[in-house]
């Protein structure tokens, strides 16, 4: 029943990936600087959550991309006050534009996140307007998709912080990349096959 090859043995090591994974994340994130690159290793570690050595892979990644990922940092950091600076704006009547805004809103968050997972389809050479070009059409590609995953997410969010604050500590912020990253990868293999 518990062996090697059962399912319930590979989804116990997806949990304790997970958890590994999301620990390794906030630790390396404890500096505002070393967000970026933490963020990248935890999206090239979670593709890769099968093998052994995730601590070793994790470092690794982080090691690799650090300095690589600091322009997506500053882009990240405008991003987050530009998207402070809409969402301050006075809608107070309007629904429509409230609408508007949330979906702007969400087409930006989608967009950052969509530019470490293509930075890390190319590993070898980098060319930023180029990840930026790419992300901004894999973004528009498939908003309907990511905008229900995202509510989704944002919905077991708002049900599991009050109820199971620790688990939410456990898997914040890995779950919702894991599922992300599949989509993505899915989205990546329809489009190829296409």
């Amino acid at each position: 029943m518990f062996s090697i090859e059962s399912k319930f043995y590979r989804l116990t090591i997806y949990i304790y990936h997970l958890v590994l994974v999301n620990f390794l994340f906030i630790v390396t994130s404890v500096l505002i600087v070393s967000l970026p690159a933490s963020f990248l290793s935890l999206v090239a570690t979670i593709k890769q959550i099968e093998r052994p050595g995730i601590v070793k892979g994790y470092f690794r990644n982080f090691k690799r991309v650090f300095f690589q990922t600091i322009p997506l940092g500053l882009f990240n950091v405008f991003s987050v006050l530009f998207a402070i600076s809409i969402q301050s704006i006075q809608i107070e009547n309007s629904l429509f534009l409230k609408l508007i805004v949330s979906v702007f809103l969400f087409f930006l968050f989608s967009y950052n996140v969509n530019l470490y997972l293509i930075l890390n389809l190319f590993e070898k050479k980098i060319n930023y307007y180029q990840v930026f070009q790419q992300s901004f059409i894999w973004s528009l590609g498939s908003f309907y998709q990511n905008i229900l995953l995202l509510v989704g997410l944002l919905g077991l969010y708002l049900l599991f912080f009050f109820q199971f604050p620790i688990a939410l500590s456990l898997y914040g912020v890995s779950v919702p990349v894991f599922a992300y990253t599949k989509l993505f990868d899915y989205q990546l293999m329809k489009a190829q096959g296409n």
